[in-house]
């Protein structure tokens, strides 16, 4: 699997749990490696930004 890079478009799915009836997802674009780490800074269109896992990631469109 390829991993997760600075300007790849990715797909983050919130957690489901029992009292949600439906999965929440939001598109951004990774602004930030967090270096040996596996987390990346994600960039919403909502101009907010959050640090989040890569495991929790989906690359949608990779950047050239």
């Amino acid at each position: 699997m390829r991993s997760v890079r600075v300007g790849d478009l990715v797909r983050w799915v919130s957690v489901h749990h029992d009292g949600q009836e439906e999965v929440d997802s939001e598109i951004g674009i990774v602004s930030q490696s967090g270096g040996g780490l596996e987390s990346v800074l994600v960039l919403f269109s909502d101009g907010e930004s959050v640090w989040l896992s890569v495991s929790g990631l989906e690359v949608i469109s990779e950047s050239r």
